[in-house]
């Protein structure tokens, strides 16, 4: 028998539910005393969500991914190697676009790939459904 923790004004709050025991002895069966706010609490939203980056760490990403290669990051040191005078080859023009090339059009197609990803991500989330109330009943959700 578990004790009851209701508060003095008959209200449950998320924290009071508790699975209470029948009074009656002779049954023995197990209530849920169930709180719309517990429920509300602890479900989670039904919506999928693929996309790779936020709108604020996108750029941070991607360059993260891109100087994990071995040979972006090459490219990368050579480019800024040739700020030091003594070890400036050419033109530094001729040692930064070629990168800044690579690394602009990848930064283009993730920003494609993953509006494509949400845009998919939209359409199956707008997608009507059908949830089971308590009662037995279904209710087309959008």
């Amino acid at each position: 028998f578990l004790p009851r923790s209701i508060p003095m004004d008959g209200k449950m709050s998320v924290y009071n539910t508790l699975m209470l025991k029948s009074r009656d002895a002779d049954t023995k069966r197990a209530r849920r005393i169930a709180d719309p706010g517990l429920i509300a609490a602890l479900s989670v939203q039904n919506v999928v969500r693929n996309q790779k980056y936020s709108p604020a760490t996108f750029v941070f990403q991607v360059l993260y991914e891109q100087f994990r290669f071995f040979f972006n990051l090459y490219f990368l040191g050579v480019a800024l190697s040739q700020f030091i005078p003594s070890l400036q080859v050419g033109f530094l023009f001729t040692y930064i676009a070629p990168l800044v090339f690579v690394l602009g059009v990848t930064l283009m197609k993730e920003g494609y790939d993953d509006y494509q990803r949400f845009a998919r991500d939209k359409e199956a989330n707008s997608q009507r459904y059908l949830r089971l109330n308590a009662a037995g009943d279904t209710v087309s959700v959008p």
